[in-house]
């Protein structure tokens, strides 16, 4: 699964696939895992483990695996969305991992992989600091919550 390199690479895992069967699911979870509960943990009770498999397994989120030769540093969840108007739009779910100035660059694959795949447009929710590290992208929205 992980190539022996020393650059930042990130991987598509389609579980739909063969390249990411439920052997390599087994095999690529104990390094993604701690990613996963840290999203989860981010979701503010939004999440559970289970919902966010259940997402990966239907292949309704996708999983990017971001790897430093064998070792895993990050994750990206993405889920590709079509909004009323038939506009096939890439969202990014979440972004995790260590050092991630180090391979944000790598969403320019991402990007490209949405294009493929008929994305006219690529989103995402982020905190403020994100809005700088994202040059390309525009700031539109703030989402302001409340617990009640």
């Amino acid at each position: 699964f992980f190539k022996q390199k020393t650059a930042y690479e990130i991987r598509n895992c389609d579980w739909s696939s063969d390249v990411c069967s439920s052997d390599l699911l087994r095999a690529v979870w104990p390094h993604v895992n701690r990613r996963i509960m840290s999203v989860v943990e981010g979701s503010r009770g939004e999440l559970t483990i289970e919902s966010v498999l259940r997402r990966l397994a239907s292949n309704q989120w996708q999983l990017w695996v971001v790897s430093e030769g064998p070792h895993v540093v990050g994750i990206v969840i993405t889920e590709i969305g079509v909004t009323d108007s038939g506009m096939r739009i890439c969202n990014v779910k979440s972004c995790v991992g260590e050092d991630a100035t180090q391979w944000l660059h790598l969403l320019s694959d991402i990007e490209g992989w949405a294009k493929a795949n008929g994305c006219v447009r690529i989103s995402t929710w982020a905190r403020k600091g994100w809005a700088k590290r994202l040059k390309h992208y525009n700031l539109t929205h703030v989402m302001l919550e409340r617990d009640l």
